[in-house]
């Protein structure tokens, strides 16, 4: 299982929207989220930047399965105003062609066994 790290700049009028739906999300998104592979997700706020962490084997096949279900496409088209800057959706909610993550440089445990992978 890998570990991708993405960023969402949220626009500050829309901060505490994006908070109270990732505190209760829909039921068929977190079933959807499950479906297109992911065996976790995280969501960390810095000010309004969104730190997303998701575990799942291909991060790339994730987004697109989840982009792609009933679910995920409403979820996209409601947060997608609310994103001042996506790595992984534009401004309508539509996938871009690759989901751009974060580059990983630091891995305590990864580094005492000898290799940083990237993810």
């Amino acid at each position: 299982m890998k570990r991708y790290c993405l960023v969402n700049k949220i626009k500050k009028e829309f901060l505490k929207e994006y908070i109270d739906i990732h505190k209760d999300p829909w039921k068929e998104v977190l079933e959807a989220l499950k479906e297109a592979g992911t065996r976790n997700e995280f969501i960390f706020m810095y000010h309004n930047l969104a730190i997303v962490i998701i575990e799942c084997e291909d991060i790339d096949v994730y987004m697109k399965s989840f982009g792609n279900s009933e679910a995920g496409k409403k979820w996209f088209e409601m947060v997608a105003p609310w994103l001042e800057e996506s790595q992984f959706i534009d401004e309508t909610g539509k996938l871009h062609g690759e989901t751009n993550y974060l580059e990983k440089v630091f891995d305590l445990k990864q580094q005492l066994d000898g290799k940083l992978h990237p993810y």
